[in-house]
Parts: structure tokens; sequence; C-alpha cells
């Protein structure tokens, strides 16, 4: 009997992960499928350059300032329990990035023939918080008992953004930058960009309780047109997502073996020293389930689309192309990789933060 017992759990185990697996697999499917439309838009020339460009300048400058401006503002309240020990997750942020350079350099070492090391632990450390990150919260959070937590979640995936934005364009420009070339305070400036400043102002309006002073209809009614703005972000973030990696020169490949340790870096053992760390947390009570899941999630993306701009900006041609080349292959296996992980954590945590 105990053993018909183990054999029907072993399979009503293997029901729920198979479930699991096409649940996950389906927000990365949707989002990708934009990602395709995007890069056959540029591929027939539909969308240029200077489309891509453009709606990229757009989206930083408005649409995705206003689509963390309404979501902290409508869902962040400091006071609530939900929300207790908030400041965590742009300092994690600013850790794991701390953390990943540190894993990284004996294998920028190990290619140092082929690549400087300071460019490929600058390539490998920051993360994508905000192109590919804040879509799938959004998919992972979009349905079922699980769409009431869509705004909160998507909350505290802006206070992670808010550590480790000023990070990359400050820390991740002067890796790359010529100490020749731009000044030391054109490179800072870039830190304090659009999307940025909405976070922190959104952020200190909610902690001196100014969203609190009006009746939650009437707020949702004044942010309405920023919200509608938006609603605009996501799917524009992943067609031209789609567009950018089209426009990548794959002419400088990293060597085989670089390339294996570099990925096995990013997208498995990285995640998994997270997974490690945050059941630990997770068990001693020290870390709630919601904040666990954005860092989750976090430690499992691929390289931020934004540093193949800064390398072409501020590196050379040849560090620009090379760097270029290291991230999309991250891109590339991370669409295996990806539903892996959030079916896993699926697995043995769930999604469910109420």
């Amino acid at each position: 009997m105990l053993e018909i017992a183990v054999q029907n759990q072993a399979i009503a185990d293997w029901s729920q992960l198979a479930q699991l697996a096409g649940w996950s697999l389906l927000p990365l499917a949707r989002l990708g499928v934009l990602v395709a439309i995007g890069a056959i838009l540029f591929r027939v020339g539909i969308v240029t350059k200077a489309t891509v460009d453009a709606l990229s300048r757009l989206t930083v400058a408005l649409l995705l300032p206003a689509f963390i401006a309404t979501g902290v503002l409508s869902q962040f309240r400091p006071e609530q329990a939900f929300y207790q020990g908030w400041y965590l997750l742009p300092i994690s942020a600013v850790l794991m990035i701390a953390g990943f350079a540190l894993l990284a350099w004996p294998i920028a070492l190990a290619g140092r023939s082929w690549l400087h090391p300071r460019y490929t632990v600058a390539t490998l450390s920051f993360h994508n918080a905000g192109y590919l990150a804040i879509p799938i919260v959004t998919e992972l959070y979009a349905r079922g008992s699980l769409a009431k937590y869509q705004g909160a979640m998507l909350a505290l995936l802006f206070l992670f953004i808010m550590g480790i934005s000023p990070l990359m364009w400050s820390i991740g420009v002067m890796a790359f930058r010529d100490p020749a070339g731009t000044n030391d305070r054109a490179a800072w400036r870039n830190a304090i960009s659009p999307p940025f400043i909405a976070s922190v102002a959104s952020v200190l309006a909610c902690l001196v309780g100014i969203p609190q002073l009006v009746e939650p209809q009437t707020l949702t009614q004044i942010l309405s047109p920023f919200t509608m703005l938006g609603t605009c972000t996501v799917p524009l973030m992943m067609l031209i997502l789609g567009a950018t990696l089209m426009q990548l020169d794959h002419s400088y490949r990293p060597p085989i073996g670089f390339s294996v340790m570099a990925l096995a870096l990013r997208l498995v053992l990285f995640p998994a020293l997270m997974f490690g760390i945050l059941s630990a947390l997770l068990h001693w009570g020290v870390l709630d389930h919601s904040k666990a899941v954005i860092l989750f999630v976090e430690s499992a993306m691929p390289t931020a689309v934004a540093m193949t701009v800064i390398a072409h900006r501020y590196g050379g041609e040849r560090t620009a192309q090379a760097a270029s080349g290291l991230i999309f292959l991250q891109y590339i296996f991370a669409a295996a990789t990806l539903p892996l992980w959030l079916t896993i954590w699926g697995w043995m945590f769930g999604y469910q933060v109420g």
C-alpha cells in the first residue's frame, strides 16, 4: 500500500511539473512572438535602425517612466505589510551585481586573449532588469488568481530596478569608456535617466504619503492618461528587443570554451546559487515570498541589451562587437533556461504571494 501511495504521489508530482512547465512557457511564448515580430519587421525593412532608435528614446523618455510611476503611485504603500523591507530590493540589486562580477572574474581572465577581462565582467554582470524582466513578471501575474498581484509585483520589480539602473549607466559606462574620451561628468550623468527619476520620485511621493491623500478612485482617474501610455511599454519593448537583436554583428563570435563557461555562469550557476540562497532565506523566514520571486526571476535573466548600446557608444569597434556577440548568445540559450528555472521555482515554491 505504501509503495502504491508513493507511486501515485510521484505521478501527481510529474503531472504537476508538466502543468507548471506549460504554464511557465506560455508567457515566454507570447513574449517570443512579439520579439519575432520585431525581428521580422526589421528584416523586411518596415522598421529601420532609425525607427528603433526613435522608439527606444520614446520608451525610455516617456512610456517606461509612465509605466513605472503609475505602477508605484497606485500600488506602493510603505505602511502595508506586503511592502515591509522594500528597501532590500534596490540593495539586493547592488549586491547581486557585485557578487556576479566577482564570480565572473575567473572566466574573464581565462578569456583575456579574446576580450579584456574588464569588458567581459561588465558584459556579464548587469542582468536584464527592464526589457525582459518587466514583461515576464507582467505575464506571470496576468491571469487566474495571480492577476490581483500583478500591480504589486511590478511595484516590487521597479524598486529592484531603482538599484540596478544607476549602476549600469555609471559603472557600466566607465568599464567601457576610453579614459581619454568623454569626461566623468558625462558618464555619471547617464545614470540619471528618466526611468530612474520616475522610480525615485514616485517612491519618495509614496514615502511621504502624497498618493494616500487622494481617494483610490480619484487617484485612478488622475493617473489614467499615464496608465494608457504605460500599457504600450511591454509590447513595444519586445518589438524593440527583436529589432535590436537583428542589428547585432555576429562576426566576432567568442571562442566555444569561453562561451560555454560564460553561458553556464550567467544562465545556470548564478540562478542555481540564488535559488539555494533564497530557499534558505525563505526557510528561515528572513525574506518574504514576493520579494524572493522578484530576486529569483532577476537572477535568471541574461545580460541587459542596454549593455550593447553602452559598449558601442563608449568602447572600440572590436570590443563592442565582441560584447554584442556574447550577449546575443545569452538570449539564444535563455529561451531554454528561463522556462526551466521558472518551472523549477513554481514547482518548489509556487507564485502565490498573498
